[in-house]
């Protein structure tokens, strides 16, 4: 879609009006272009990784890890900037 717009980062008022009402369509097309990062995690380190999603969030789950390696991410980025 956003290569059909010939926009690289598509973003919400880039899209049909149509879309726009339908919140799934929004998202997939917005997310469409982002990078992804497969990771595979050791069993050890999984289930520190469970342990502190549930510590955090109060549940483990998809959506939660997700936020959990976001936030990871972020500040790792941070403290590399930072040197």
């Amino acid at each position: 879609m956003s290569e059909w717009l010939g926009k690289p980062k598509l973003k919400r008022e880039d899209l049909p009006t149509a879309f726009k009402k339908l919140p799934s369509y929004s998202k997939y097309y917005e997310e469409s272009q982002m990078a992804r990062v497969c990771l595979v995690i050791p069993h050890e380190i999984l289930e520190d990784f469970q342990k502190a999603i549930t510590k955090r969030y109060g549940r483990f789950s998809a959506g939660n890890a997700k936020r959990a390696a976001e936030e990871a991410l972020r500040t790792w980025i941070k403290s590399v900037k930072e040197r």
